[in-house]
């Protein structure tokens, strides 16, 4: 189903929570005030720094001649990512919605693309590929445009991109683009890591019950960095009790959608081990979610990896992981 085209140029709010990014926030705000089409708001959040990151931010902004789009926000205890990003829509009253990680880079035509598609097709949720320096992918990859109806030079579109979730991944959030009002009421959870994955669940969810299709732009113009040594993603962890199963999985499994779960599961699995230290915890971690490990066994090559990681180097398994792809 194609909506109504939109007949006015959209307007966008453009979320960033920041946790003690000071090295990477002057970039990420040159990234955002280089674009053709400017996010209405800039939204900044901080979530309980330690460094001057947020202080860096404030006095450069100040010094733009659109420093009236910055709106600075801070929370009072540190949140995680989710709960931030919920402060940054309850503070947006633009139309769409665009997130952004504080250390990741736009190219200039990254909202431009987006609003050039709203006016077209009246797209109520829309993705950028990804494109991740470090290791040479690109987000979606090739052979899920493959499966998408091409629209336009740049466009395709998907008439159910849930079905997708079953064989390929969708959860990056930040190369969201949504329509606020459309999606009232979907927030992230409270969880510090794979919040992403649960929020975009339920976008995508709302979308195969309205029939709504799903816009990707071909162009990936989004530039994530996957190397920051402090990246929540890539922090070890000590202690195995941290873990826990992302409350994605289990609405996925409450929803029956038992594919989509245990690649999910699995994508899971293989993160949690790469991030455990020592190999006892390794096991002591497959001891600990041994019943769900034996539900949800998927023979895809992420939990296959999962166990190749148990006896390898961390950076060798992963080297020979992009090499399979």
């Amino acid at each position: 189903m194609i909506t109504d085209l939109h007949q006015e140029i959209p307007t966008f709010s453009l979320i960033i929570p920041v946790f003690n990014k000071e090295k990477y926030i002057i970039n990420v705000i040159d990234s955002i005030l280089q674009q053709i089409v400017l996010p209405s708001e800039i939204i900044i959040i901080d979530d309980c720094s330690t460094d001057n990151g947020m202080k860096i931010a404030r006095d450069y902004a100040a010094k733009s001649e659109h420093f009236s789009r910055f709106i600075f926000s801070e929370n009072t205890i540190n949140s995680g990512p989710g709960i931030t990003r919920n402060k940054g829509i309850s503070l947006a009253s633009s139309e769409y919605i665009l997130f952004m990680d504080a250390d990741d880079e736009l190219e200039k035509d990254h909202i431009f693309n987006f609003s050039e598609c709203i006016m077209h097709y009246g797209s109520n949720m829309l993705i950028s590929r990804v494109r991740i320096p470090a290791s040479g992918r690109i987000q979606p990859s090739e052979s899920v445009l493959k499966r998408c109806k091409r629209m336009a030079e740049n466009t395709v579109m998907i008439s159910c991109p849930l079905e997708l979730m079953k064989t390929d991944i969708l959860f990056i959030s930040a190369n969201y683009c949504f329509n606020r009002k459309y999606f009232e009421g979907i927030v992230f959870s409270q969880e510090y890591h794979f919040e992403d994955w649960c929020f975009t669940y339920r976008l995508l969810r709302k979308m195969k019950l309205n029939n709504e299709p799903l816009w990707i732009l071909e162009k990936p113009s989004y530039i994530y960095t996957d190397d920051n040594p402090l990246s929540l993603s890539l922090t070890s962890i000590k202690n195995v009790d941290r873990f826990s199963i992302p409350l994605v999985c289990i609405e996925l499994k409450n929803d029956k959608e038992i594919e989509i779960l245990n690649k999910m599961f699995s994508i899971w699995f293989f993160d949690s081990l790469r991030r455990i230290e020592t190999p006892i915890l390794k096991l002591k971690f497959i001891n600990k979610f041994r019943k769900d490990i034996l539900a949800n066994f998927n023979t895809s090559k992420f939990f296959l990896a999962g166990f190749l990681i148990l006896l390898l180097n961390r950076k060798l398994t992963e080297r020979l992981i992009s090499m399979l792809r």
